[in-house]
């Protein structure tokens, strides 16, 4: 699964996929086993710059995150992966461009 969003440069901007129709109950996502990583165009990997600290967490089937930063411009490739009790991985991508504030005359 994959989705685009937008954010401007100094949003602090929070995040949640969810993975509700993979996921048949009672499986349960592992947070601490759950991953979101962020690489920028060239593949370098910015998840420590990007992703607010503390930020990662879940309820139910759902992972959330926080964003903040990144350069003007620049589309990252972020990356949610969801584990669950029983070790199935779900993933889901999304395609996030920082914009620039449109100045209006």
């Amino acid at each position: 699964m994959s989705a685009e969003l937008q954010k401007y440069e100094d949003d602090i901007f929070p995040v949640s996929v969810t993975f509700e129709k993979k996921i048949v109950s009672p499986e349960i996502l592992v947070l601490d086993d759950s991953t979101v990583t962020v690489k920028n165009s060239s593949g370098e990997d910015i998840t420590s710059s990007i992703i607010v600290t503390g930020s990662k967490a879940n309820i139910d089937a759902r992972l959330f995150a926080t964003f903040t930063g990144g350069i003007i411009g620049e589309i990252y490739i972020v990356k949610f992966t969801g584990v669950s009790d029983l070790g199935n991985k779900y993933n889901f991508y999304i395609r996030l461009k920082i914009i620039d504030f449109i100045t209006c005359p």
